[in-house]
C-alpha cells in the first residue's frame, strides 16, 4: 500500500508539475527544476529499493512532501481522488 501511495504521488505531481495550463504554469522555472529534481530522485530511490519497509516508504513520501511543500493532509486528499 505505501509502495503505491508514493508512487501515485510521484506519478501525479509529475503530470501536474507538466501541465502548462495548470500547475506547472503557475511554477517558477527553478520550482518546477527543484520538483521534478526530487521526483527523479524519489523514482531512483523507488527503483532501486522495490522491496523496503512500510516505514521506508513512508519516510521517503513525508521527505518528499517536505521537499515540495505539500502537507500530508493535502496528499491524502490527492490520493482519495486518484481511486
Amino acid at each position: 500500500m505505501e509502495l503505491k501511495l508514493i508512487s501515485d504521488f510521484v506519478f501525479s505531481l509529475k503530470n501536474q508539475v507538466g501541465d502548462a495550463e495548470g500547475l506547472g504554469g503557475k511554477l517558477s522555472k527553478d520550482d518546477k527544476e527543484s520538483i521534478l529534481d526530487a521526483l527523479k530522485e524519489k523514482t531512483s530511490w523507488l527503483e532501486e529499493n522495490p522491496e523496503a519497509e512500510a516505514e521506508d516508504y513512508e519516510d521517503q513520501l513525508s521527505e518528499l512532501q517536505s521537499t515540495v511543500g505539500v502537507s500530508p493532509a493535502c496528499s491524502v486528499i490527492v490520493s482519495v481522488l486518484m481511486k
